[in-house]
């Protein structure tokens, strides 16, 4: 071996502990800047489907109404004059809705039947 070469050996030689350490280290900060660089990547897409659809969506289903005073009498009116007419008939009303609930007991007993 030319003298250069052993030079060469004997200083990586003396060094070869700090260079291993280096060598960790600089692999530990890839994976470190990796996963980083990952995380912030899936963080964006989902704040970018949040942003897009859910937070619209919450938008959407929030409505506010200003009624003027009378509105809301007009409003109150209408609903006391509507529920009047209703309580005037109490006889035809009781009628049908024993009608509608001797039908749907009759069907609830027919499909047990079919399914026993």
């Amino acid at each position: 071996m030319s003298q250069k070469k052993v030079d060469e050996y004997k200083k990586e030689k003396a060094n070869r502990k700090k260079i291993i350490a280096k060598q960790k280290r600089n692999a530990v900060l890839m994976k470190l800047a990796g996963f980083i660089i990952t995380a912030l990547f899936f963080g964006f897409i989902i704040f970018s489907v949040y942003d897009k659809w859910i937070k619209e969506d919450e938008k959407a289903t929030i409505a506010t109404y200003a009624l003027s005073a009378e509105e809301i009498t007009s409003a109150f009116e209408a609903y006391t004059a509507e529920s009047e007419e209703n309580t005037t008939e109490p006889s035809s009303s009781e009628n049908s809705t024993t009608d509608s609930q001797e039908e749907t007991t009759s069907k609830n007993s027919e499909e047990t039947t079919s399914a026993e």
